[in-house]
């Protein structure tokens, strides 16, 4: 990511709040902003914002500077790049793994705060168990990982070797 995408980027930021603030100046929250935009048919304003959040979110996903170990971490860039990579890998096993490869400077609390944000399939698992997933494949591969997930709570276990047992369903 080059310098001048930063530069396009921040100018469509700049625009897009120079009309938030030009036609809903009352409003801090830009949810509110985009409700009440949406509400009065803003067409210009809402185009300005959708270009914005897409340039950011692409920025987000091709911006490998933020890989480095010298480089501190916001947790709001951490945030937006843990969202995209629970939704770019299907299963719960890949992401985890790379959330946690590719931050590793931040807690593991806070880490297991957001994939359990973003993952539907942590529903059944308190934030404790996703730190635990953590910490077991940070430690012992895809088989800490596997064995913290089979003793959590709610988890449904894999079919035995044996055809014929059932499991608990």
């Amino acid at each position: 990511m080059s310098s001048d995408d930063d530069g396009a980027i921040d100018a469509l930021r700049d625009a897009t709040r120079k009309l938030a603030d030009d036609r809903y100046g009352d409003l801090t929250d830009p949810r509110q902003v985009d409700e009440r935009a949406a509400q009065a048919g803003d067409v210009e304003y809402l185009l300005a914002r959708v270009r914005y959040l897409e340039a950011d979110r692409d920025r987000a996903l091709t911006d490998v500077r933020w890989l480095s170990p010298d480089i501190p971490v916001a947790p709001r860039d951490a945030v937006v790049r843990i969202r995209a990579i629970c939704k770019i890998f299907p299963d719960l096993f890949s992401a985890v793994f790379v959330v946690l490869a590719t931050h590793q400077r931040v807690p593991r609390k806070a880490l297991a705060a957001a994939v359990k944000a973003f993952r539907s399939d942590t529903s059944a698992l308190s934030d404790a168990d996703v730190a635990g997933l953590l910490a077991g494949l940070w430690n012992s591969g895809r088989e800490g990982f596997e064995s913290i997930l089979r003793t959590r709570k709610g988890h449904r276990s894999k079919a035995g070797a044996l055809a014929w047992v059932k499991t608990d369903e």
